[in-house]
């Protein structure tokens, strides 16, 4: 499997570094027969924005399949579209660059809300719940990378200093949702009940100390998307490397977090080597996606 080499292109657009890192991205399917890969990513080298999205998956419909077009993958796809466009769209303009993380993230939601609007009639929150998706996206200006992170999708740097060690800069949304999961499944009669719960009860709602942010369309008094978007700044003078990955590499690369030099020099096989990983554990495999930008960029690395 060979990595996308994204356009690379020196740039002289405002705020912009006088070098162009150079952002490779892959995506590819879960494991599972029937279900499409629903996450999304979009790269722009030439003005320095990148987009991972993860579409939220979804109750098998009544007959056992998997929803495909999957509602997920629509999601996913507009939302990323969303997020750069708006990105691309406003990095010259005189917002401070939060304000675009949250305007980026303000437009997604907006297309999203417009997509379940046309897909579903009545949210049951079963079958018929909302299209939505988790997303971390960013941009370089002023010698900083700005980030905006909603849900379980993952970034990390690499120093200069310390190329061997991957340093995690955003915490999962969801890892409340999971401990209250273990803590109270004695109170809901299956696991269907208890996703009802999460989605009807936890989802989006800035009321609930174990809520978490996913991109739905939601936007008003009870429920808020906007309210978990996450903005993180990273100073670049240091870094040599910031990964963005949806949440299908988190285990695998929680457990070469030590020990990530070889993997970053040869990103194609990252997620081959997560694939591995998976298969040893006896794991069923998620959509994998991720966007490695470079601040080292030479060609012949990726030789």
């Amino acid at each position: 499997m060979a990595p996308d080499f994204a356009s690379h292109r020196h740039t002289t657009l405002p705020g912009r570094l006088e070098f162009a890192p150079l952002a490779l991205n892959m995506s590819a399917k879960n494991s599972q027969p029937g279900k499409p890969n629903e996450d999304y990513v979009l790269v722009d080298n030439r003005t320095q924005c990148y987009v991972v999205c993860d579409g939220v998956s979804r109750t098998p419909l009544e007959d056992g399949s998997y929803p495909n077009p999957s509602p997920a993958a629509l999601a996913a796809k507009i939302g990323a579209e969303g997020i750069m466009k708006f990105l691309v769209g406003n990095l010259s303009s005189d917002l401070e660059p939060k304000q675009i993380i949250q305007g980026a993230a303000k437009a997604a939601n907006q297309q999203i809300a417009r997509l379940n609007k046309k897909l579903f009639k009545e949210i049951d929150y079963r079958i018929n719940d909302f299209a939505g998706t988790c997303s971390i996206f960013g941009f370089v200006k002023d010698g900083n990378f700005h980030c905006g992170m909603i849900g379980d999708c993952v970034g990390y740097y690499v120093n200069k200093s310390n190329q061997q060690n991957l340093v995690r800069f955003t915490q999962s949304q969801t890892v409340k949702v999971r401990q209250y999961g273990e803590s109270h499944s004695s109170e809901f009669k299956d696991k269907k009940s208890l996703q009802l719960f999460f989605r009807s009860q936890l989802r989006n709602n800035p009321d609930n100390e174990y809520a978490y942010g996913v991109l739905t369309g939601e936007e008003n008094e009870k429920r808020n998307a906007l309210q978990f978007v996450e903005y993180h700044k990273i100073p670049l003078q240091d870094i040599a490397y910031i990964l963005l990955t949806s949440d299908g590499l988190d285990d695998f690369l929680k457990d070469k977090q030590g020990s990530m030099e070889n993997l970053l020099l040869y990103p194609h096989q990252i997620i081959d080597s997560a694939n591995d990983f998976e298969k040893n554990l006896g794991k069923e495999g998620d959509d994998k996606t991720f966007v490695l930008v470079d601040f080292l960029f030479n060609l012949s690395t990726y030789k």
